[in-house]
C-alpha cells in the first residue's frame, strides 16, 4: 500500500519521496514550492500504525522557527498541522499520504510563508494555542449549537473520547436534561465518525484533565 503511496505523492509533489521501512511506516523527505523560487524542505515520519496513526511533520529549523508562536513544538520540531481533533475531518478516513500532504502539510507551509513575509499569519484564521484552540475548534465542529459552553464542550469531548460508543439512553451532552437518543445523539454519532477517539482524549487531557466516565 505505502510503496503505491509513495508513487502517487511523488507525482503530485515530484521534490518529494518516499523511503519505506522494512518493519512498516517510513519517512518522506525532500521539498514542496510554495511560491515561485520559494521552497520548504520538509521530513514526514510514517508511523509503523500508519494509517490508523496520521504521519508526523518535523519542521527544518533553519526555515521555520520551532517556536509555539510558529504552532511548531520548541522541543521536538513537530509541527502542529490542526487542532488533533480536526485531523480526521480534514484527513477523512481512506485518504493517502498525497490527500495529508495536500490537505494538512502543503497550507501549513503556505501560511508559514505568509507568515515570513507579512510577520503575521493569514486572516482566514489561526487557532489559539492550548486549551482556548480546542474549544475553538469545538465551535466550529458543532454549528448545530450555537455558542456551545466550555460545560458542552467539555461533555461532548468527553463521549468522542470513549472507546465504546455513547448509547442513547445516556444523557445528552448538550445540557438539555433529555437522552441522547431524544436530542443530540446524531451530532455524537455523526462526530464519532470523523473525530479519532485517541485525538479526542488526548485534546480533553489537555484542555480539562484526566478522562473520567460520567456516570
Amino acid at each position: 500500500m505505502l510503496l503505491s503511496e509513495g508513487e502517487r505523492l511523488s507525482v503530485c509533489f515530484p521534490g518529494l519521496s518516499l523511503l519505506i521501512a522494512p518493519d512498516g511506516g517510513g519517512i518522506v523527505s525532500g521539498s514542496i514550492e510554495v511560491s515561485k523560487s520559494i521552497r520548504y524542505t520538509i521530513e514526514l515520519l510514517i508511523p509503523r500504525e500508519y494509517p490508523q496513526h496520521e504521519p508526523i511533520f518535523f519542521c527544518n529549523k533553519k526555515e521555520i522557527p520551532w517556536s509555539i508562536d510558529r504552532h511548531v513544538y520548541e522541543t521536538t520540531g513537530i509541527a502542529c498541522l490542526c487542532a488533533r481533533s480536526e485531523i480526521r475531518v480534514i484527513w477523512v478516513w481512506g485518504s493517502d499520504l498525497t490527500d495529508f500532504v495536500c490537505k494538512l502539510v502543503h497550507p501549513f507551509l503556505v501560511g508559514q510563508f505568509y507568515y515570513d513575509t507579512h510577520g503575521q499569519w493569514p486572516s482566514t484564521g489561526e487557532r489559539s494555542h492550548g486549551k482556548q484552540g480546542i474549544l475553538e475548534t469545538f465551535v466550529d465542529l458543532l454549528p448545530e449549537i450555537s455558542n456551545p459552553t466550555e460545560t458542552q464542550i467539555r461533555d461532548f469531548l468527553r463521549l468522542l473520547a470513549r472507546k465504546g460508543r455513547p448509547k442513547g439512553h445516556e444523557w445528552c451532552p448538550c445540557g438539555s436534561g433529555r437522552r441522547m437518543r431524544d436530542c443530540h445523539q446524531d451530532i455524537v454519532q455523526k462526530l464519532r465518525t470523523s473525530v479519532d477517539p485517541r485525538h479526542a482524549k488526548l485534546d480533553f487531557e489537555e484542555a480539562f484533565g484526566v478522562v473520567r466516565s460520567r456516570m
